[in-house]
């Protein structure tokens, strides 16, 4: 029996909600609703319905339960999602389809372990939604075996209370994706859910065409369930590690295109969006620099004539951007490198005949000479 069914509280219930919905729509691809993916995929969907209320929810996939899930919530049920030779569900192609047919300006898609509460929904009031935005944002790995009651009314409480005892995940680890469609998600490949490296190479992309980045950490509650990697087929090593995996690191192409929070271009704070300005942001502006110029030919052949966006910059502004930059980086090194250069060399002229002329003489005559060292040491001998 599906852990999604084992509640007979939940069984009738329809989760239809009283308070103002999130104007986006969400979408995710659930493994079967079984053992312990079943308690933290069914903990997932329940804090998404009852506490960030989405105008629309889409589950995609017919493995056990998820349709029993998508009728107990009131969403969608999307069984004919495109698969890979092995199974596994293609994310790209969630994504693509919900991108195309979403009314709302928002999409979402999130990872099947993720909760959430009412602090994403605040956090999109925040962000203006008619500029082409992606947010991202680090989360907090937490472990939790058990179904949560939140229909409580401390549930949220509830979720900071076990957030408490969680860790900060890493950068590279990218669990939700919120975004105003356009067309600047159609060129995303056909990735496999809960494979590496295209949560990465989303963000890349999005940076590249001059997407607003933006990362959220600190400003919503996103809660990773801790969970194992026995569902991935023919899985070697640890985790995700397969042929699927490698075959995701085929289509991204280099190591310089697996893009993580830190190459946000924007920051959340509590004043609104600002710039990115950490150590970690200027070094991601200097490496998408790179890759415009020198590196280009780091970034796959297929995606070279969209290195930028089709929809924020004008025809012709990619290559005037790119010589606008070279002409900054030339101006720098000619009004700042090099008058430093010539300001060292002007002290040192000045420095080392005012050091033996004046300074030294000076010395000598308070302190005395220094004795000769080898001189003393030939009269001990």
């Amino acid at each position: 029996m599906s852990v999604a069914a084992a509640s007979p509280r939940d069984s009738d219930a329809r989760f239809v909600s009283d308070g103002v919905h999130a104007p986006v729509t969400m979408v995710t691809i659930p493994k079967g609703f079984r053992d312990h993916a079943g308690v933290i995929q069914t903990n997932a969907i329940h804090s998404w319905v009852k506490l960030v209320r989405p105008e629309s929810l889409i589950l995609c996939g017919d493995d056990p339960g998820v349709r029993e899930m998508a009728e107990r919530t009131a969403s969608v049920h999307r069984p004919d999602i495109k698969k890979t030779e092995l199974g596994t569900p293609l994310v790209s192609d969630a994504i693509l389809r919900t991108a195309r047919e979403a009314r709302t300006p928002w999409v979402c898609y999130l990872n099947g372990d993720i909760m959430l509460d009412s602090s994403f929904g605040r956090m999109l009031a925040r962000v203006d939604k008619s500029v082409p935005t992606l947010i991202v944002g680090r989360r907090i790995d937490v472990d939790v075996t058990t179904v949560l009651d939140l229909d409580a009314p401390n549930a949220e409480a509830i979720l900071a209370e076990i957030a408490a005892g969680g860790t900060l995940s890493p950068s590279n680890a990218i669990d939700f994706f919120c975004f105003t469609p356009g067309r600047w998600v159609e060129n995303m490949p056909e990735f496999a859910v809960g494979r590496p490296g295209w949560d990465n190479w989303f963000v890349f992309n999005a940076v590249r065409r001059g997407v607003r980045v933006i990362d959220a950490t600190g400003q919503l509650l996103t809660l990773h369930q801790n969970h194992g990697y026995g569902h991935v087929p023919k899985g070697t090593g640890q985790a995700w590690n397969g042929p699927e995996a490698e075959r995701h690191h085929q289509i991204i192409g280099s190591w310089f295109c697996y893009f993580t929070i830190d190459d946000a271009t924007h920051v959340l704070r509590a004043g609104g969006v600002k710039s990115a300005m950490s150590v970690n942001a200027w070094k991601s502006r200097w490496k998408r620099f790179r890759l415009r110029t020198s590196w280009r030919h780091l970034i796959p052949e297929a995606m070279r004539d969209e290195r930028e966006s089709i929809e924020v910059q004008p025809a012709g502004w990619p290559r005037t951007k790119v010589r606008l930059q070279r002409m900054f980086f030339a101006l720098f090194i000619a009004v700042v490198l090099v008058p430093l250069r010539l300001v060292r060399r002007a002290i040192h002229r000045v420095w080392w005949p005012l050091r033996v002329r004046v300074l030294r003489p000076i010395k000598r005559s308070i302190f005395g000479r220094r004795p000769d060292i080898d001189a003393l040491r030939s009269g001990d001998e």
